[in-house]
């Protein structure tokens, strides 16, 4: 089986990245990049359009890393107050979990996949947390959280 040299439309791992010349066996070609358009075979007449794309998925790159610039900052101004109830020393009953955050986030507003906050774990204890959202491959945006006890009504006996 011979070897095709393609030009990826996109980031692929342990490929490379957008924009790329590399070589592949022709049948992984055919059968999977192509028809899921995901790179293009290089040909002698094919290179402006290649150029073209390159000049595409650089602007495209571009825009993007400038909204997700803007995204974060935003994030990083929001304010976000989440009430538990808690026992003594501070700890809370249950826990504050990313889908929590996100839904926080969503009543700011805003739109945060909950699989983009980045808890280590999630937080059981009340303060105030740092927590990272990771915006985009090269941005991470740092949400501040911000744990208090709720004050409920207290019933007497």
């Amino acid at each position: 089986m011979a070897n095709v040299e393609v030009y990826l439309k996109q980031d692929m791992e342990k490929m490379g990245k957008a924009g790329d010349r590399v070589l592949v066996k022709s049948g992984f070609a055919r059968n999977y990049l192509i028809p899921r358009n995901l790179a293009m075979i290089v040909t002698k007449g094919g290179v402006k359009v290649l150029d073209d794309v390159a000049r595409q998925i650089a602007k495209k790159k571009r825009t993007e890393l400038k909204d997700a610039e803007s995204v974060a900052a935003a994030l990083g101004e929001l304010k976000l107050l989440i009430t538990r109830q808690a026992g003594e020393e501070g700890k809370i009953f249950g826990s504050v979990s990313a889908r929590d955050i996100a839904a926080v986030v969503e009543e700011k507003g805003m739109q945060v996949d909950y699989r983009k906050i980045q808890l280590e774990r999630p937080i059981k204890s009340l303060g105030i947390h740092t927590v990272p959202v990771r915006i985009h491959p090269e941005i991470t945006a740092e949400l501040k959280v911000w744990v208090e006890e709720e004050k409920g009504e207290e019933t007497t006996k």
